[in-house]
């Protein structure tokens, strides 16, 4: 009985020649690209981490622009009135002269 024959392979091509005939083979791939560019401006840490995210639950990941923009929120709004009003209330109830 006579074995299969498997098909000879070339050696290895490099990445970039790979992934010139992967686009070349996929050209709507293409379209992508600004998934590839939010990836390295708002999940950089991924990447730096050498981290792949599953997400199986729903939960997703918080961008870091979300991020920057709520702290910019928090700091910004840090004093206003009533802020500034209940840390002065608690400022004097923390104080030792306060006896009510």
């Amino acid at each position: 009985m006579s074995q299969p024959s498997v098909p000879e392979t070339q050696p290895a091509a490099s990445q970039a020649e790979a992934e010139a005939a992967f686009r070349r083979a996929h050209p709507r791939y293409e379209d992508t690209t600004v998934l590839d560019e939010l990836r390295r401006s708002d999940f950089a840490r991924l990447d730096t981490g050498g981290h792949v995210y599953l997400d199986y639950t729903g939960a997703g990941l918080y961008a870091d622009s979300q991020l920057s923009e709520h702290l910019e929120l928090l700091r910004a709004n840090s004093r206003i009135p009533l802020t500034e009003l209940w840390l002065s209330k608690v400022s004097r109830k923390r104080s030792p002269a306060w006896k009510g």
